[in-house]
């Protein structure tokens, strides 16, 4: 446990090191060097900027940045301190060259670019040449096998957290039981595996409130039933334990994944969501609802008019035998189509309008 929180850890104390805008200056003039830089160098250039720091106060900085692996000390002996240019006496007495030399660490430099593209208004913008792949593999065979392993797992985890909030977020009642997300994530955590991966998540103060799953009178009648003929332990190994509902700070995190992703970018299998409510976050809905009207309606005209041609045929033209034949075929085609096409498609179109209608509702007192 100790070593799985040491990642996330460095980079906190990283980013709360870096609100002193003290030192974040001393970090930002150690980050733009090319290589290595004296303590005196800093105190030099701090002043070219009309920021006065004290040798101490520099020499502190640099080793609080030391601490949370931005900084590293280097050897300095090898190293010949220069004059500034204009200023010949500023290192007098200086004769042994004992100034401390310090340098940016590649961790260092990573938080450096991601502090300079970040945009507060949308933090994943200007990512894409901070998070290059190239540099990413170079940081990951520096690492060693277990803090890589960390590392993964924790990329994985955000992932699937991810893409367990918007299931729940896409459904009816916006809750659901773990087996059915282990469906929502095709599989990739079975139901124990989600009960005990978002149990992390859980509480008044996180992201997910869990309950108990309620189950109706037939429901309990049937699961004694099965577990009379395949047995008790087996049976509670098919069923959920916990049902999972958002908590106020998990809905503000799923109204931005909503904004920026589709279930299905985040692994989700959407056969498993609610589509009316998809297509209302994506500002669609009510263009799903004219297209299936437009295809319902088409349907009908073609249903009528075969049948009405047919008879037609039948009554004043009853020697086109090609004619009625083919309207036969016609007939029978659309028999099939609302035996086992349109009932499923009107549904969908019934559910839609009243989800549209739905949404009308709550947002009229609010327009108002």
């Amino acid at each position: 446990m100790e070593r799985l929180v040491k990642v996330p850890e460095t980079m906190y104390k990283s980013f709360l090191l870096l609100q002193n805008p003290r030192k974040l200056a001393v970090f930002d003039l150690l980050c733009r060097a090319k290589g290595k830089m004296a303590t005196k160098d800093v105190e030099l250039s701090l002043q070219e900027y009309g920021a006065g720091e004290t040798l101490g106060y520099i020499a502190d900085a640099l080793r609080d940045l030391e601490d949370v692996k931005l900084a590293k000390y280097v050897d300095d002996d090898s190293v010949q301190i220069k004059p500034v240019p204009g200023k010949p006496h500023s290192r007098v007495g200086d004769y042994k060259q004992t100034f401390k030399c310090y340098e940016a660490t590649d961790h260092g430099r990573y938080i450096y670019e991601l502090c300079r593209s970040y945009d507060s208004d949308r933090p994943l913008a200007n990512l894409g040449s901070t998070l290059d792949p190239k540099r990413v593999v170079e940081s990951f065979a520096k690492l060693q096998k277990d803090e890589l392993a960390i590392m993964l797992n924790r990329f994985r985890d955000m992932y699937l957290l991810g893409a367990a909030l918007m299931s729940i977020h896409y459904q009816k009642h916006e809750s659901a039981t773990s087996h059915y997300l282990s469906g929502c994530l095709d599989g990739r955590l079975s139901k124990d595996e989600i009960e005990k991966f978002l149990g992390d998540y859980t509480g008044p103060d996180g992201l997910l409130v869990a309950r108990s799953v309620d189950r109706s009178i037939i429901d309990r009648a049937l699961i004694r039933f099965t577990e009379l003929l395949a047995g008790r332990n087996r049976v509670r190994k098919w069923l959920s334990s916990a049902s999972y509902s958002l908590t106020p700070e998990g809905k503000r995190i799923v109204a931005s994944l909503a904004d920026e992703f589709y279930p299905s970018e985040l692994g989700v299998n959407e056969e498993y969501l609610r589509p009316e409510k998809i297509e209302a976050d994506d500002g669609v809905l009510g263009r799903a609802i004219a297209e299936r009207v437009i295809i319902f309606g088409a349907f009908v005209t073609i249903t009528a008019y075969v049948w009405f041609d047919l008879f037609h045929k039948l009554r004043f033209a009853p020697s086109d035998s090609v004619g009625i034949v083919v309207d036969v075929i016609s007939v029978m085609l659309t028999i099939l189509g609302w035996s086992f096409y349109m009932p499923s498609r009107f549904a969908n179109l019934l559910i839609r309008i009243m989800y549209w209608r739905k949404l009308r509702k709550e947002k009229g007192p609010n327009s108002a």
